[in-house]
């Protein structure tokens, strides 16, 4: 008796498109200083956002967890 496990080749399977944010539209740019929004999740990936925001608009994001979330707020 073999252990080997046997894997279906499956053909004309759809690649699912990704936008680089998962479908979300995130306020930044449209952001005023004080202003804030919550991202209802909070990962080691969120962490990265604020950099990244000031690297296309020059901005200036903080950040802290708020319950499951994660809270941004402009600061600049």
């Amino acid at each position: 008796m073999s252990d080997k496990i046997k894997i279906e080749i499956e053909k004309n399977i759809p690649i699912p498109t990704i936008n680089g944010r998962g479908g979300v539209e995130y306020p930044y740019r449209k952001m005023e200083v004080g202003d804030s929004f919550l991202i209802p999740r909070y990962d080691s990936s969120t962490k990265s956002y604020p950099q990244i925001w000031r690297q296309r608009t020059g901005f200036k994001f903080r950040y802290r967890k708020e319950g499951n979330g994660t809270r941004y707020w402009r600061v600049a």
